[in-house]
C-alpha cells in the first residue's frame, strides 16, 4: 500500500513494473460532494500480467489525485465460495459494531498490521485502530455496512466498496485479506 502523490510517483517511477490498459470498473463518490471518489479498476503489466487495483482520488483545487492506491495480481480462477466467506466477516463486522465492542471488532476482525485510512493521516495497527474507534461504544452509535461492488482479485484478496448506514452516511472501502495460517479473512 502507498500513500500519497509522491510516494506513489517514487514507487512507479523505480519500480521495473509497466501498467498498460487502465480500465475502470467502478468508480462512486465516497459523500455526495464528490470531492474523493472511490475506484476499482484492472490493467495489465507490459508481461501481460493482469491487476487490479483501488484507488482513492481526492480533488484538490479542481484536480483529482491519487491520495491512496493497492494493485493486486489478477488471479480470476477463483470461485464464488470467497463471496460467501465475506458476507460472513462482514456481518461479524456488523455484530461487534452494534454490540458497542470496538476492541472486539478490531480484535478480531482487523489483521495485526492493518491499516485505517479515513481521509488524514493513516493510522497502523489494531492499538490505533481501536483508540480511534472509540466512538463505536457509544449506546446511540449504529453502523451497516451494504455492499456496492466486491471484486475478487485472488485468493487472498478481495476489494469492497459499500455503503454505511447508521450513524455514519458515507462509502466505504475494504480491503479483505485473508490469513494464509489460519484461512480466516
Amino acid at each position: 500500500v502507498i500513500f500519497g502523490l509522491i510516494h506513489i510517483l517514487n514507487y512507479y517511477t523505480s519500480n521495473p513494473l509497466h501498467l498498460v490498459g487502465d480500465r475502470s470498473i467502478i468508480q462512486i463518490p465516497a459523500q455526495n460532494d464528490s470531492s474523493i471518489v472511490y475506484e476499482i479498476g484492472q490493467c495489465t503489466s507490459d508481461k501481460k500480467q493482469p491487476f487490479k487495483y483501488v484507488i482513492i482520488n481526492k480533488k484538490v483545487d479542481g484536480k483529482y489525485f491519487r491520495e491512496l492506491e493497492l494493485l493486486e495480481p489478477f488471479n480470476n480462477q477463483v470461485g464464488n465460495k470467497i463471496i460467501q466467506e465475506i458476507d460472513a466477516r462482514r456481518a461479524d463486522w456488523v455484530r461487534y459494531c452494534a454490540n458497542k465492542d470496538a476492541a472486539g471488532l478490531v480484535n478480531n476482525v482487523y489483521a495485526e498490521d492493518a491499516i485505517y485510512y479515513n481521509h488524514k493521516p493513516p493510522l497502523t495497527g489494531r492499538v490505533a485502530i481501536t483508540k480511534e474507534y472509540q466512538y463505536m461504544n457509544n449506546p446511540a452509535y449504529n453502523l451497516n455496512l451494504k455492499p456496492v461492488h466486491i471484486e475478487v482479485v485472488n485468493e487472498t484478496t478481495v476489494f469492497e466498496i459499500g455503503q454505511g448506514i447508521g450513524s455514519y452516511e458515507g462509502k466505504y472501502i475494504i480491503i479483505w485479506k485473508k490469513d494464509l495460517r489460519d484461512g480466516i479473512w
